[in-house]
């Protein structure tokens, strides 16, 4: 426990606040425990903050964190307990801002502390900080944090551990006041800003003011759990002045190696003679341990279990064994190496005699066996120990593996049939049942004894007789089916397996099958054979028994005919006749009765509906254009007005009369005039209209269709006029284009463009000279020039509309539109079109890009470094629909590099 006196009490209260000023021993951070034989570093800083975050939390000396930290080490150690570590904040901007201190008074030389960036790919609490923006500035403030700076450099990364286990050591600490992170997986792998390293950054001259912060700042990430890192054991100090340990030593540090626990101190004096104190406790451990035994004599064991006993942390037996016991099977010296809790080490050593006392007999006898000690008698195979006493003091064993063949007695039961033979073990053939007794050698020598017991079964013979109906199957005993009058044998076999034979005699009874087939008219009724009345046509099967008990089948095959009920539908036009089915002729309209008889000598009912329709005569009135054509529905085409007959047929086929009178629409004119100016663009023509009836639609040679043409072309320009009516008039007139040259402006930029930090020039060809310009960009930017250069910030459709002035005084308008994208969406749908994703770039100006492509749960589906597009396949397969983002760095052709991020849309 670290101790004090009331003056360093004092000293340290104030110190928490960040003002006054002390000393602390900062290596090791805490009271430690040490093994006998080991040393301790011991270091001291003169701080204004120092935080461990051992206890869980920011501490003292800490205003504000954007940055949301946690302290559980979720990405391994770090340099001692625990750390601070940012990586699962949905924060963007991630900051962690100290108090304000009063530099002037001293105590602050430089900032020290432990950091490291994240080294796993994709998304996650560990993910790499992979781009430029992404790192961890060091800054001060001297306004309350209205504005920051980061701490001068060089920017100079540490020299040291690449490892992710302790213990860390850095050779030389890194400086500055921001670490850019790397790209790919192989350059932060070989770079110290991914593991644990030490960084003592200079305060500068301008950060000694009365009202100091710091901060260290993330300032741009990819997203919420993205580009994690973290820091621990920091400190705001200087080395002290006049600083004394009580070993005598007088620098920040120095190496103890005490044989007994020792308090350790160091005192630091200032210029106004005041002191301050700290101290720290090292605990010396020297563990004891010591086997049970110093020798173990065993007899008759082929091994023996040795045990060190409870309560150590680690084991390793000279044998290699690392458990708390081993098994030993040589005679010898082993000995034990523990370690406790705090990784001390004691040992002990043990003498293991063996004497091994087992004698083997392998023995096979018929029937029994006595052991050699006479005390026992085995009768069955097994392993049997029996046990001598010997001279030097172990028992003398003797395993014997003994095989015990045995002596059989054994009963057969044995069955024949009667008149069979049957041969004994012994070799004789009997007839007879009985018990027979056999005496025999086993192949093993031992006498055995076989009786049979021979039991003789009967056989037999039987007469059945039986009867079926005609097309009935029989089954004889020895199921085989029949279907014939006859008698029939049959080979059985009794319970015992003996042959018997059945005599079976069997007669077929005859069955009869008839088939009717009547008929009768609907709604009559027809009785069948088993007098069961119907009126439906169909097949009716009655199944009767004769007098000998089988069953005769009569089929009937009934037939009904109809008696018809039918309605007729029929049509006349007016003044036309109808024939009714009976014969009579009618011309009105009504529904007419017809009883007729079928074939089938049924009666019949037959209704006729008849309908008259009329024909018409209707007179309609049109008009056409003076000197047109006038088309007819018939197909018939005039161009003079007056009346017309046409006949139709009605939609129900009957003869109409349509007369037409035809008559014109009035008549009108058009007359073209040519309106001169002194520019080109100020030449138009303009139509008058006599006549016709409004409103009036025009087409002119070009393809116009405004009242005027404006900037004819020279040569003959005509126009076509139609009014409401249909009716068209023409006229034409001859332009010659006045002296004033006509302007044409070729632009001297691309249509499409790759947005960068390169500007674009934006420039144009004229074939007359200008003598004003006046660009518009996005109608927001202005420049009056003939050409400049512009840097585009978004991607998009951007307007650049150009107004210039020709030395004749005419003033002519150009509108533009540029494409500066990367592209939004793609279909990797097989249709040949849209089918990969890659950004739009100048050749010329571009070497290539690389580009990472991440899904939204920020899994890297996609990465490049060659140019190559994506085709919408991970692993193989065909990517879902959805949102995907991606990371672009792209490579001019000298070297610089640039960087875009973004999302786009995958579109099945």
């Amino acid at each position: 426990m670290k101790i004090a006196v009331s003056l360093l009490f004092a000293l340290l209260f104030g110190f928490a606040h960040g003002q006054d000023l002390g000393i602390v021993i900062i290596n090791p951070g805490a009271d430690t425990n040490i093994c006998r034989g080991d040393s301790v570093n011991l270091e001291a800083t003169w701080p204004l903050l120092s935080t461990d975050f051992d206890n869980g939390s920011m501490g003292i000396g800490w205003s504000s964190t954007q940055a949301n930290p946690v302290f559980t080490n979720p990405c391994g150690p770090g340099p001692k307990g625990s750390h601070l570590w940012v990586g699962t904040t949905p924060s963007i901007n991630r900051t962690l801002v100290t108090s304000t201190y009063d530099l002037t008074r001293g105590g602050a030389c430089y900032v020290e502390f432990w950091m490291r960036y994240g080294l796993v790919p994709d998304s996650g609490p560990c993910e790499d900080p992979d781009f430029f923006t992404e790192g961890v500035h060091l800054q001060f403030s001297t306004n309350n944090g209205l504005t920051w700076t980061d701490f001068p450099g060089p920017d100079i990364e540490p020299i040291g551990n690449l490892s992710t286990t302790p213990p860390f050591n850095t050779q030389v600490p890194g400086s500055g006041g921001y670490w850019a992170p790397y790209t790919f997986n192989i350059q932060q792998s070989q770079s110290t800003l991914y593991y644990w390293n030490l960084y003592r950054c200079p305060i500068p001259p301008a950060a000694i003011t009365t009202a100091t912060i710091f901060r260290w700042a993330q300032l741009s990430t990819s997203n919420a759990g993205y580009d994690a890192w973290g820091i621990d054991e920091v400190i705001i100090g200087c080395e002290p002045p006049n600083l004394i340990w009580n070993t005598g030593n007088t620098t920040t540090t120095d190496t103890v190696g005490p044989a007994q626990t020792t308090i350790y101190w160091v005192q630091a004096t200032y210029s106004n003679m005041t002191t301050a104190t700290d101290s720290i406790k090292v605990t010396v451990n020297s563990p004891s341990f010591n086997l049970p035994y110093d020798t173990i004599i065993s007899c008759g064991q082929d091994s023996l279990l040795l045990d060190a006993g409870a309560g150590w942390n680690n084991y390793l037996w000279s044998n290699g064994e690392q458990n708390r016991q081993t098994y030993i099977s040589q005679p010898g010296d082993y000995f034990v190496e523990v370690k406790d809790n705090l990784g001390c080490i004691a040992s002990d050593t043990i003498h293991v005699e063996l004497h091994k006392k087992l004698s083997l007999l392998n023995r096979q006898v018929c029937d029994s066996l006595l052991s050699a000690s006479g005390r026992y008698t085995w009768k069955n195979s097994g392993v049997f120990t029996d046990t001598i006493l010997a001279s030097n003091g172990c028992d003398s064993i003797i395993e014997t593996h003994l095989v015990v063949h045995p002596i059989f007695d054994t009963l057969i039961e044995a069955q024949i049939c009667q008149g069979d033979p049957y041969r004994l073990p012994g070799g004789n053939v009997v007839t007879h049942g009985g018990l027979y007794r056999d005496t025999m050698a086993t192949v093993r020598g031992c006498d055995s004894i076989v009786r049979t017991n021979l039991i003789v079964h009967p056989v037999f013979s039987a007469t059945d007789s039986g009867s079926i109906c005609q097309g009935e199957v029989f089954i004889l005993p020895d199921s085989r089916p029949v279907f014939s009058s006859g008698n029939y044998l049959s080979n059985l076999q009794s319970v015992h397996g003996c042959d018997s034979l059945v005599t079976t005699a069997l007669r077929v009874l005859p069955a009869y099958n008839t088939t009717l087939n009547p008929s009768i008219c609907d709604k009559e009724t027809y009785v069948l054979p088993s007098s069961l009345a119907v009126n439906h046509e169909g097949v009716y099967i009655d199944a009767l028994t004769t007098i000998a008990g089988c069953d005769s089948i009569i089929e009937t095959h009934l037939v009904v005919h109809p008696i018809f009920d039918t309605l007729i539908e029929a049509q006349i036009c007016q003044g036309d006749s109808y024939r009714l089915p009976d014969g009579n002729v009618v011309t009105h309209g009504g529904l007419y009765r017809d009883t007729m008889a079928t074939v089938r000598g049924c009666d019949s009912v037959v209704f006729t509906n008849l309908s008259v329709f009329p024909t018409y005569y209707i007179t309609s009135f049109d008009s056409m254009c003076i000197g047109g054509n006038y088309t007819f529905p018939n197909g018939l085409v005039v161009n003079n007005p007056g009346v017309y007959l046409d006949t139709f047929n009605t939609r129900k086929g009957c003869d109409s009369i349509v007369s037409t009178i035809l008559t014109t629409y009035p008549a009108y004119k058009t007359e073209l005039n040519l309106v001169k100016g002194y520019c080109y663009d100020s030449l138009y023509i303009s139509a008058s209209i006599s006549g016709g009836t409004p409103p009036y639609s025009f087409l002119w040679n070009n393809g116009s269709t405004e009242n005027k043409l404006k900037q004819p072309e020279a040569g003959l320009n005509y126009m076509e006029v139609t009014d409401q009516n249909g009716c068209k008039s023409y006229d034409s007139i001859w332009v010659v284009v006045p002296s004033s040259k006509k302007l044409r402006i070729v632009k001297k930029f691309p249509d499409t463009f790759f947005i960068d930090d390169n500007p674009l020039n934006l420039n144009a060809f004229y074939n007359t000279r200008i003598i004003e310009w006046n660009w518009i960009v996005n109608q927001r930017d202005t420049f009056y020039k003939p050409s400049f250069d512009y840097s585009f910030s978004d991607t998009g459709t951007h307007e650049i509309y150009l107004r210039v002035k020709t030395k004749d005084s005419c003033i002519y308008d150009t509108v533009y539109f540029i494409q500066v994208f990367i592209p939004n969406a793609f279909t990797p749908n097989g249709d040949g079109l849209n089918e990969q994703f890659s950004p739009h770039y100048n050749k010329e100006y571009y070497k290539g890009y690389e580009m990472i492509i991440s899904d939204r749960w920020g899994r890297i589906v996609f990465k490049s470094s060659k140019s190559k597009p994506w085709n919408g396949l991970i692993d193989g397969r065909p990517a879902i629909s959805g949102t995907y983002v991606y990371k672009i760095i792209a490579t001019d052709r000298w070297g610089e590099k640039y960087y875009y991020r973004g999302s786009f849309q995958l579109i099945k």
